[in-house]
Order: structure tokens, then sequence, then C-alpha cells
């Protein structure tokens, strides 16, 4: 599934779960988080420190068009 890089941060889509509401995988080292796009929140979190979580917040926040695009297309190709 697609991916960008967002400084430190790998932010994934994987097909087995578009027929939930938008999200990505966010991904660093050994950690992984899962965020909803609509709105931004945090779903589930595995290694991240709180403040880490923050910042991961606000990134998504600022690419958040670019994440729904990219979600989009993923769903087109289904």
């Amino acid at each position: 599934m697609p991916g960008i890089k967002i400084g430190p941060y790998e932010v994934r889509f994987y097909e087995y779960d578009l027929a939930e509401r938008p999200h990505a995988h966010v991904r660093r080292e050994n950690k992984q988080a899962k965020f909803w796009l609509t709105p931004i929140e945090l779903f589930q979190n595995k290694g991240y420190a709180e403040h880490e979580l923050s910042r991961i917040e606000r990134i998504l926040g600022k690419n958040r068009k670019r994440l729904l695009e990219l979600w989009e297309e993923e769903m087109k190709k289904r």
C-alpha cells in the first residue's frame, strides 16, 4: 500500500482496512500509531510517548489534505 515519508515518520495505508473511515498508520523504528483523519484523532498507540503523539497529530493536521487525497486514490482502485 502507498505511503509517504513525513520527517522521521512513515505514514501508510493498508488495503485490508480501507473499509474503515479514513485513517493512517504512522511508523517509526519499532513504534506504530493509528490516527483517524476525519477528524485527526489517535485510535491506537504502540510505543510512542505522549509528546511524540502530539507532534504526529500536528504533522498529520498539516498534511491532512494530501493524506485524504491518497486515501481516496486507494479507494478508487478497489
